[in-house]
């Protein structure tokens, strides 16, 4: 159901980095639906290319990069209704145990692009060895989202929106496109905006970005904020 790769250059690091990748082709147009989600080209993957970190694991989504059609790995898990149920985050939530025992790391940093971020948020939600969750464009106020595009609101699926509560105890940088039609600004701003406690959150604009540029050209210099901003104190 999900495809994973591992980088693994040093076996002394107690964290391991993990990019959760987007919606990718779910959606051939606003009323045509895909047979085969797998990304033209994996954002998120070019995000976990451009890190240095010692130990990463990148995670597609359900039904991408299959080279022949899995049965259990049904439509509705990419589509609307199911797209982020509780049956796919309990998938990633094995996945990531699994890695996590095999690595021997204490500690989980999430990066989630566009509706990877969804994912990621939900993860963060439901763990208590995450250190840190980055997002870069991604809707995190799913209804919000679907209203704007005018489209069928995700009822099957679990929303960050509603865990804010135990959510706001993580450190968060949350990446957003100026030039982002796709998802704007103020999904992610509606979004911290129902955190009670926002002393760990942060939105970054960058005003000449949209859904797509220039996320991966400028990720090291972006990820080296994260980590210098992420101190013991944050």
């Amino acid at each position: 159901m999900l495809y994973g790769a591992l980088k693994n250059t040093d076996n002394r690091t107690d964290t391991l980095v993990i990019y959760i990748e987007g919606d990718g082709s779910a959606w051939l147009t606003k009323n045509d639906p895909s047979e085969d989600p797998t990304p033209q080209k994996p954002l998120a993957l070019g995000l976990a290319i451009k890190d240095p970190a010692d130990k990463i694991l990148y995670l597609a989504r359900p039904g991408q990069f299959l080279q022949s059609k899995d049965p259990q790995c049904q439509s509705c898990y990419w589509l609307k209704a199911e797209r982020y149920s509780e049956k796919v985050i309990k998938a990633y939530m094995i996945v990531i145990d699994l890695v996590k025992n095999e690595q021997k790391v204490k500690k989980i940093a999430l990066v989630g692009y566009s509706g990877g971020g969804v994912i990621a948020a939900l993860l963060a939600a439901r763990r208590d060895d995450i250190l840190w969750l980055a997002t870069v464009a991604a809707n995190l106020d799913l209804q919000l989202y679907c209203s704007q595009h005018q489209i069928t609101p995700l009822d099957d699926s679990l929303k960050p929106i509603d865990f804010t509560a135990t959510l706001q105890k993580i450190p968060q940088f949350h990446f957003v496109g100026g030039r982002d039609q796709i998802v704007p600004p103020e999904i992610v701003q509606s979004y911290i905006n129902a955190m009670p406690e926002k002393k760990f959150v942060t939105m970054i604009t960058k005003k000449k970005f949209d859904h797509h540029c220039c996320w991966e050209k400028e990720w090291p210099q972006l990820l080296n904020w994260i980590l210098k901003d992420n101190s013991p104190d944050f």
